[in-house]
């Protein structure tokens, strides 16, 4: 049986890029997943793309938000999944993504935490691939070494913790990282 996956996607003006994004988690094809979408008030393209793919998505909260933590965390309010993440409208996951991560999971249920390397793609067509640290969580407190995109943890762990800290506007990822190693989260690369 598959985990099942609760992915949210926050959203802001992203038409240029929310589609691609959408593909990318729907061209997984996997089996068990949660899509939320959440739209600050975009007033471009972005608004039709969501409506494009609405069956797809759990839910879709449309509605002025503090920023994408506050946006976040309505989504997260959402999730039922067993393992969770999110997708920023302008990234992208590489094909089978989930299906590897899900494996980890099962073949680790001891650990809390997935975390992989990241492909940044840059307008001009140059890549550049930031491996995973095994050693972030130690590290987490002086440098934020987690990629987002690549990073997946188990909901309970995250209802532990508790929502994403609006006062930190940039860095609450970061944030969310360095709760999870406090709390004695157990963290694997890939």
């Amino acid at each position: 049986m598959s985990l099942t996956f609760s992915i949210v996607i926050p959203n802001f003006n992203s038409g240029a890029v929310i589609e691609r994004a959408i593909r990318s988690l729907l061209d997984q094809d996997y089996p068990n997943l949660q899509l939320i979408v959440t739209d600050a008030g975009s007033n471009d393209i972005s608004r039709e793309i969501i409506e494009r793919y609405s069956s797809h998505f759990e839910a879709i909260i449309a509605e002025k938000d503090n920023g994408q933590a506050d946006g976040l965390n309505k989504g997260f309010a959402l999730a039922t999944g067993e393992i969770w993440g999110w997708l920023c409208a302008d990234d992208a996951l590489l094909p089978g993504a989930l299906e590897h991560v899900a494996n980890i999971f099962k073949k680790k249920p001891e650990v809390d935490v997935v975390t992989g390397s990241c492909e940044r793609v840059f307008e001009d067509g140059t890549t550049l691939i930031t491996a995973a640290d095994p050693d972030a969580f130690k590290k987490i407190g002086i440098q934020n070494l987690i990629e987002q995109p690549s990073t997946f943890w188990k909901g309970e762990l995250h209802q532990k913790l508790g929502i994403l800290d609006l006062s930190y506007y940039l860095g609450f990822d970061w944030d969310l990282w360095a709760r999870m190693s406090r709390s004695g989260a157990r963290l694997v690369t890939t």
